[in-house]
């Protein structure tokens, strides 16, 4: 669980066969429960820090503006995109591995 806001609460969940992952915001109440998932690549350590980082202002969209208007932001989007899957990838790879064993 990631947090809790009255009847509220934000959960993490990934599913120990695919890996796959859903940010699901769970509501509980004397009438029921009800629920909204999204599919996510985040892992929950990423969401715990997206979640403590300060929120986006308008100066930090202007700068990315000014960054997309400067010749060969693609090429600097690319290289860190390329850096992140890679992360990833092997994160997931450890946990395939780590999952099999406890198995």
């Amino acid at each position: 669980m990631l947090g809790t806001q009255g009847q509220t609460q934000l959960l993490h969940v990934t599913c120990r066969k695919c890996q796959n992952s859903i940010l699901a915001l769970v509501l509980v109440n004397q009438v029921g429960a009800s629920s909204v998932g999204l599919l996510t690549d985040l892992a929950y350590e990423d969401v715990l820090r997206f979640r403590s980082e300060r929120a986006v202002e308008l100066d930090d969209v202007i700068e990315v503006h000014r960054w997309m208007d400067a010749p060969g932001w693609e090429e600097s989007l690319g290289r860190v995109y390329r850096e992140q899957l890679s992360k990833v990838i092997r994160k997931r790879l450890r946990q395939t591995k780590k999952n099999e064993k406890a198995r």
